[in-house]
């Protein structure tokens, strides 16, 4: 599969930058605010197989998704980000959620066996992968073999920003 969306459940691979997750998210609330928006706030959600969902275009492809406009969690939720280069030189972006998420994270995995997750920053679809099991620690990374280090670098100085 052309685009990479991985999944790890490391989180000893998570050192990088502090997040901003200190304060409990309201999912409910941003639900209620991409529905009124029609604009996904930066985070992960479902893709679903329904016309009840919000469409995007992956970046960089033609592929289009139906997402449920519910976030599963948010650029907030994050506590660790950093840019990861594994030992062939591929590279990816490494995130830990904080506690709350973190539990949010394993009931969607779960949830999402056999299915796919999307990631979902500046309301642009960054990344969608395939779930293959449950991730209990809070870790996820997203990575596409189509991006150079330094757009990597742009993601996280966009996250970041949030």
């Amino acid at each position: 599969m052309k685009n990479i969306f991985l999944f790890f459940a490391l989180a000893f691979f998570c050192y990088g930058c502090k997040g901003k997750a200190d304060a409990p998210v309201d999912l409910d609330a941003l639900y209620q605010q991409n529905l009124n928006d029609s604009i996904l706030v930066s985070g992960w959600y479902y893709v679903v197989d329904d016309n009840n969902g919000f469409v995007r275009k992956l970046q960089k492809t033609d592929e289009l998704y139906i997402l449920n406009p519910k976030p599963i969690a948010v650029i907030d939720n994050l506590s660790e980000i950093e840019l990861y280069k594994n030992i062939h030189g591929e590279v990816s972006i490494i995130m830990q959620f904080d506690k709350q998420a973190t539990e949010w994270w394993r009931i969607a995995t779960r949830a999402a066996i056999g299915n796919l997750i999307a990631f979902i920053i500046d309301d642009k679809l960054f990344g969608v992968s395939f779930v293959n099991g449950e991730i209990t620690k809070g870790a996820n990374a997203f990575g596409r073999l189509d991006y150079s280090e330094d757009e990597y670098k742009e993601i996280i100085d966009m996250i970041s920003k949030k």
